[in-house]
């Protein structure tokens, strides 16, 4: 084999070997390439500059958008807000004339009815007033009975002086409610003048020709009348059974010439007191 020497710059010899494939060389960046990677790194640095300025432009006109139409809702809400204040006012003073309004109704109210209550009180002594009747408890009834001709007859016994002018005095005669066997009916009897009403009762109080046919006159009350008597019956009826002497005139009941007043219902309950008649004068009741 034949060995060849190289000999370096050194002057020393190098042994020459079998060829083998040497290093490969490290290649110098050169200055352009350099400058070109750079420019890319710029390049990609300012596309997301502008990808970010971008999406804030987005959003800003986003948010523009949005506080537009906020700024109109407020408005809107700032008109809604003037018609209600607008509307409250008006109900306020509205409010204010219907309270006048009721003020004023409420005291007309009272007025009319303590003007009612009067006009009803004129009422009932204008219809006690023309009450021209009495009724006649006790009588025996007969069947197919002519009940004036009978009633004529009594006043006839009681009153001598009217028997000849009875179809004068006495305008209508009839029994009340349907017949009953257990007791007789009443009879009303309706006058054509109220002084023969008057003088009629008056006679018959304790007059012989009632006792013996056991009748008794009476007044035709009012409703409202027979309502207030029926209210007082029961102090009246404690005062009979007490022993002391009672008696009714009109609306009113008399204990030993005390006048019972009757105030009407309250809460359910019939509230009675007793009370001097006319200040403290004794009353003498009438029946």
């Amino acid at each position: 084999d034949i060995i060849k020497m190289d000999t370096n710059i050194r002057g020393t010899k190098n042994t020459l070997t079998s060829p083998s494939k040497p290093p490969a060389p490290q290649k110098k960046s050169k200055p352009d390439d350099v400058v070109t990677a750079g420019a890319h790194e710029v390049d990609a640095s300012n596309a997301a500059i502008l990808a970010a300025i971008g999406t804030l432009q987005n959003m800003m006109q986003d948010f523009k958008a949005e506080l537009k139409q906020n700024t109109l809702t407020i408005a809107n809400i700032a008109k809604a807000v003037d018609f209600n204040s607008a509307e409250i006012k008006d109900c306020k003073e509205q409010c204010q004339t219907l309270h006048v309004q009721v003020k004023q109704l409420k005291e007309e109210n009272t007025d009319l009815v303590k003007r009612a209550v009067e006009v009803e009180k004129r009422a009932v002594e204008l219809e006690r007033y023309k009450r021209w009747n009495l009724r006649v408890n006790g009588l025996q009834e007969g069947k197919d009975e002519n009940t004036r001709q009978i009633l004529s007859d009594i006043i006839g016994k009681i009153v001598p002086q009217w028997r000849e002018k009875m179809d004068f005095i006495l305008d209508s005669v009839h029994r009340l409610g349907q017949s009953n066997t257990n007791r007789p009916r009443q009879i009303i009897m309706q006058f054509t003048g109220r002084h023969f009403r008057d003088e009629l009762w008056r006679v018959t109080k304790l007059h012989p020709v009632c006792k013996d046919l056991n009748i008794h006159f009476s007044e035709d009350l009012t409703k409202e009348d027979r309502e207030a008597r029926m209210a007082v019956w029961p102090k009246v009826e404690q005062a009979m059974k007490a022993g002391l002497k009672t008696g009714f005139r009109g609306p009113h009941a008399f204990i030993n010439g005390q006048r019972m007043l009757y105030f009407g219902l309250n809460n359910g309950e019939t509230k009675l007191t007793l009370a001097l008649a006319l200040q403290g004068q004794q009353v003498s009741p009438s029946s």
